[in-house]
């Protein structure tokens, strides 16, 4: 990469500040927003002086000015950008009006997405009544919608009332968990809303991004003809994710399938999928590559059909994005040959971002130009590294070294989102991409053929439908393979960081020859491996017990060294959405080797013990020299002991104690642990009793997780 590759990426030099200018408004928000208008504005002002006298400036060694310049305004509009798009900084924003409100106006700015006994949405709020009258204001929040025949009715763009307030979103009450409200933040919402029936009346439709509404209502038409034509359940739900972007009817078993098959990129439409259709279009219009005006009218033709795509797919952030890449890249190759790649993909990440700075915080943002950039990148050297003379496994061989590209630069962050890896990905791609491609060219046809031509459409229809299912039958396959998928594996931001520059030392390494690279990849991860080391030596002496957060549900984990006992409700067990996003974030952080579960209905009888630190003996656990008794589905004890059983604590659990008084008749305890499966009702009637008697009490539903660590 020498001084030429620099001069060809003008704008991939200046995305640093463009990223510099967000992160620090996100994280760090030290300048007031005026004072950073005021600096951009002299920056412009000043760098409008160099430009008009760039006479007196045009000396070699003054060229670092404006460059500087330049590198500052970024920083300080990109700054401003993302202040003036966080949505709890707004002065008309509805949160300062939340407390004295009596009903809210707002319009649904989403397909409502179908839950078990609620239609979720979100809702953008335009007007709020308070005590002196309906008031202007902006703002979104989640809303979660019973389900009856009135809300079944809703759609994007219905404008409805209610009176539910809306609460601030709640942040993690277990350890290691998602963060939902910081994901929520990024999204610009702070709130969220129960709407039980009754609570809420509809007033009018057709409001909203008429765009959007274009946008959805030609896909639900579109919908429809594969309804039409008879395909359903697995085979409708991946084939509407496949070619229109629409996952709402894709289930739990279905994307842990095709998660762990490595596949689960296929079923969302984004730069794939994106790529697959400029492929076709490009190759349907080939006879206009030839001639300059040709070469326009392709490129016009290219980037209209490509934006149809776009729209009738839902306009999604995922899709989005693909179709402003390809767009940059259309119109690169119209102005230009010899458009550098790096430089198209720079410009179209600073577009983006202009509209929607917080994109940077989106994982699809992060994971989609990150394979793109190590295709760009990775890809021709590891194809270059085996040749082949036989066409079909020369593309077999190409496609493989893509996987490869695409992964190695995407598995870092795999591992800090997701805590896995899919030991199958090369497999399941080679198989996945093009059986896929040909669904979406099918699938397509499919729809453009509609009702006009039923002869042909039945079996077209019929070929698609089987190869969906065949789809699906391969992935769950792959799935069910031994080791198909390595779990388990948690690494923090630093780590995460750590490794991409191990990566980029090597690619420089290996583009450059210069040995530096390699030493400081060498030293890096041999600084990484004393990271890890210091890790294990941190985690075969941890011990910790956690009461978790789990609303309904009663969750106990015991944890000594890489050995834990989870003690749960079997509804909780067997609700793997349930206990992934509230408990196996922890499982993994602590680098558990084995983990027992036991139905807490089958506590009597249980003799456990673990190491030296945790032993389980019925409802009695003995932790770390500490003695707590689990209270469970014990109505009250009417037999009273000769002596009281001295406890650290007791652990309440669903209805089984009314009154301590049941348990001080048997027990002396200075504690008592309220679990998130006790009644809010009856959980504050016990802090209330407890409160009398001077014993200290901890609601796990108001506090969060019960955590006792070393």
């Amino acid at each position: 990469m020498g001084n030429n590759f620099w001069q060809q990426v003008p704008f991939l030099r200046l995305l640093p500040a463009v990223l510099c200018g967000i992160l620090t408004a996100i994280y760090a928000h030290f300048i007031p927003v005026p004072v950073a208008w005021f600096v951009s504005l002299s920056l412009v002002l000043s760098l409008s002086t160099f430009i008009v006298f760039r006479k007196y400036f045009s000396n070699h060694r003054l060229r670092w000015v404006s460059g500087i310049h330049f590198y500052f305004l970024l920083f300080f509009f990109y700054y401003v950008l993302t202040l003036e798009n966080t949505a709890s900084l707004d002065p008309l924003h509805f949160q300062d009006s939340v407390k004295e409100a009596k009903a809210f106006i707002g319009y649904l700015n989403e397909e409502p997405i179908e839950k078990y006994k609620s239609r979720k949405a979100e809702i953008i709020i335009t007007e709020v009544k308070t005590k002196v009258g309906w008031k202007k204001c902006r703002g979104k929040i989640l809303a979660y919608i019973n389900r009856d025949s009135l809300s079944q009715k809703l759609s994007y763009g219905d404008v409805i009332s209610f009176s539910s307030v809306p609460l601030p979103t709640e942040p993690p009450k277990n350890p290691n968990q998602f963060n939902y409200k910081r994901y929520l933040h990024f999204h610009q919402i702070e709130h969220q809303v129960y709407l039980p029936s009754g609570k809420w009346i509809s007033l009018r439709s057709n409001s909203g991004n008429p765009v959007l509404r274009f946008a959805i209502g030609v896909r639900k038409k579109l919908l429809d003809i594969y309804k039409h034509q008879g395909i359903s359940g697995r085979e409708f739900a991946v084939l509407s994710a496949l070619t229109l972007g629409y996952v709402d009817e894709i289930d739990d078993e279905t994307k842990r399938a095709f998660s762990a098959s490595g596949a689960m990129h296929v079923l969302s439409v984004s730069g794939q999928h994106v790529g697959i259709i400029f492929i076709g279009l490009t190759w349907l219009l080939f006879f206009l590559e030839r001639g300059k005006w040709r070469k326009i009218i392709q490129a016009v033709l290219l980037l209209l059909l490509i934006w149809c795509y776009v729209i009738i797919t839902g306009l999604s952030p995922a899709v989005l994005r693909a179709g402003t890449m390809i767009t940059f890249i259309i119109v690169g190759k119209m102005m230009r040959s010899n458009t550098n790649i790096f430089n198209t993909i720079a410009v179209s990440a600073i577009f983006l971002m202009a509209f929607n700075p917080n994109l940077i915080m989106e994982v699809g943002f992060q994971l989609s130009y990150l394979a793109v950039s190590g295709i760009v990148l990775i890809q021709p050297w590891v194809y270059k590294q085996l040749f082949v003379r036989n066409r079909i496994l020369d593309a077999i061989w190409k496609l493989t070294s893509i996987s490869l590209a695409a992964q190695l630069a995407t598995f870092p962050l795999g591992l800090l989102y997701f805590q896995q890896f899919p030991n199958y990905f090369i497999f399941s791609n080679l198989i996945v991409i093009p059986l896929a491609t040909i669904i979406i060219y099918g699938g397509i046809v499919l729809l453009l053929a509609g009702s006009w031509i039923p002869s042909v459409t039945v079996w077209i229809a019929v070929a698609v439908d089987s190869l969906t299912w065949f789809l699906n039958a391969i992935v769950t396959f792959i799935e069910k393979l031994p080791y198909s998928i390595m779990s388990g594996i948690a690494i923090d931001i630093f780590q995460t960081w750590v490794i991409y520059v191990i990566i980029a030392s090597l690619c420089f390494f290996i583009a450059m020859k210069n040995i530096f690279w390699l030493r400081i990849s060498l030293a890096l991860f041999a600084f990484y491996l004393a990271l890890w080391l210091n890790d294990s030596r941190y985690i075969s002496g941890q011990k910790q017990m956690v009461v978790y957060n789990v609303k309904g549900n009663t969750a106990i984990q015991l944890t000594e060294g890489r050995n834990s006992i989870l003690i749960a409700d079997s509804a909780l067990l067997n609700n793997e959405s349930s206990y992934i996003f509230n408990i196996s974030r922890n499982v993994y952080h602590l680098g558990i080797a084995s983990l027992e579960k036991i139905i807490s209905d089958d506590l009597d009888g249980q003799k456990i013990r673990t190491g030296a630190g945790i032993y389980l003996n019925g409802n009695f656990i003995f932790f770390d020299g500490r003695k707590y008794f689990i209270a469970d589905e014990m109505p009250d004890i009417k037999f009273v002991l000769s002596r009281r059983i001295t406890m650290d604590a007791v652990i309440v659990t669903n209805k089984s104690v009314r009154n301590i008084s049941s348990l001080l008749n048997n027990f002396s305890f200075q504690k008592l642990i309220v679990a998130s499966s006790v009644p809010d009702w009856l959980s504050k009637k016990l802090q209330a009793q407890c409160a009398e008697k001077n014993i200290a009490c901890y609601s796990v539903s108001e506090k969060g997780a019960y955590i006792e660590s070393n």
